[in-house]
């Protein structure tokens, strides 16, 4: 789970940490940022996609697989030219960090695994990685694991000998770093190795809590905007996850029909008209051993039965369907994060939806969201955050217990936060006066 999350000159902010530890500095498993337009609540969650397109850059096989996995059966030139631009350093610096800055750009997470913490912090100029570090347990106490820096020549490293288990191992990554590092983050060559190298061959070289490590920041799912990730736990129990349409082989069509009993559970438990689910398959032209299949919703319509493509329906319900998979997997071991949660959807469905999930989250789910419902949820009250930004541009975060307000079990906490008790809201002191843009307006 995430203990906080530090960051200096990233997007928007120019220095603020969101701290999301709760009683005996246990981390909270459910996080609900509020906060105006403009006010950096999407920042937050890009800080995961930042993270895992750093810890990325040479799994070029895997990348690929995932976007096979998710859009085509086939590369094409435009595949190509995506994936070699999401292993560009510069692209993914140039992507997050602040405009206009000199200063260096910083990510710190404070995590908690198997009831340890660990820090993980990486730095990097307008160019390159200058620093990455990480804290946490080596045998039975916290330790370093490794410090590496940027010098004119080759990087200024140091490396926990307690780390790998093979001196020649060992030897071999040190060579990498001096080679990759700066262009690559460490994280980066390790998972890089493991994918290269016979799976047993590299577990047993490397010290167990290592692995739990690499593990853990493997199994962050977001959704923003612009980019998807599921972690691989997902697929034990959502084998597809593009479930509106796409393409797929016939022998894993049985996955299709799994995934599509789960969704159907999903979708009758959301909306009264919705009596079934099925997927239209036609062969692709191509070849007799893929198809391509598209969702239908089988609704009651005027006392009728009427099936309807799933891509003619609602903006709400399409992004329902394409966030079902991430909902589950914040049943499951592993960090979610999701930007604007609420888009499209009706506050009321949304609020059922988070309230009926939140029991069986397993670890962490962070969202940003609009939805001033969930405030009136008395349960979450230590969940809430709202980001502040001041006519200077500066950023806050606050919670509840920040504004020194005595809260009662009865208040409306949406009212209060209305009322700008809490901050996070758009500017109060808005004037506009619109009859100056009427032409007619003597």
């Amino acid at each position: 789970m995430i203990q906080y999350i530090k960051l200096k000159n990233y997007k928007s902010y120019n220095d603020i940490t969101f701290d999301f530890r709760g009683k005996n500095n246990v981390p909270k498993k459910l996080i609900i940022v509020y906060g105006a337009n403009g006010s950096g609540k999407s920042s937050l969650i890009q800080v995961f996609n930042t993270l895992d397109d750093l810890f990325s850059t040479m799994q070029i096989k895997n990348i690929i697989a995932d976007y096979l996995e998710r859009n085509s059966d086939k590369l094409d030139n435009e595949a190509m030219n995506k994936i070699r631009s999401s292993l560009d350093i510069k692209r993914i610096i140039k992507d997050c960090r602040a405009l206009n800055t000199t200063e260096d750009t910083v990510i710190e997470i404070g995590f908690e695994l198997d009831n340890k913490s660990g820090i993980y912090n990486i730095e990097f100029d307008d160019e390159n990685i200058i620093h990455e570090h990480l804290e946490f347990t080596v045998s039975k106490n916290r330790g370093l694991y490794f410090d590496i820096q940027k010098t004119s020549s080759i990087p200024k490293y140091k490396i926990n000998s307690k780390l790998f288990l093979n001196t020649d191992f060992a030897e071999d990554l040190s060579v990498n770093i001096e080679k990759y590092w700066g262009k690559h983050t460490f994280l980066s060559i390790l998972l890089y190795e493991r994918e290269e190298l016979a799976n047993s061959y590299f577990d047993n070289n490397v010290n167990k809590n290592l692995l739990k490590v690499l593990n853990y920041f493997s199994t962050i799912s977001y959704h923003i905007d612009e980019g998807y990730r599921a972690h691989g736990s997902i697929y034990d129990v959502i084998p597809i996850v593009n479930l509106q349409h796409g393409t797929i082989n016939k022998d894993d069509l049985p996955k299709l029909d799994e995934s599509k009993d789960h969704l159907r559970k999903f979708l009758k438990g959301m909306y009264k008209d919705i009596e079934d689910i099925k997927y239209n398959l036609v062969p692709t032209t191509n070849t007799d051993n893929v198809y391509e299949y598209n969702l239908l919703l089988i609704k009651k319509i005027a006392n009728k039965t009427v099936e309807i493509p799933a891509d003619c329906e609602s903006t709400g319900t399409s992004r329902l369907i394409h966030l079902f998979p991430i909902f589950v997997a914040a049943t499951k071991p592993g960090i979610v994060a999701i930007d604007e949660v609420d888009n499209g959807i009706h506050d009321i469905l949304m609020t059922n939806l988070i309230e009926n999930l939140e029991p069986y989250i397993k670890e962490q789910l962070i969202i940003t969201t609009h939805n001033l419902m969930l405030l009136n949820i008395n349960k979450f009250q230590d969940y809430f955050y709202f980001i502040d930004i001041d006519q200077n541009g500066t950023h806050t975060v606050n919670t509840i217990k920040d504004s020194n307000i005595r809260i009662q079990s009865d208040y409306n906490l949406m009212f209060k936060y209305i009322k700008g008790c809490f901050k996070g809201i758009p500017w109060e002191n808005m004037n506009i006066d619109f009859s100056k843009f009427n032409n007619d307006h003597a």
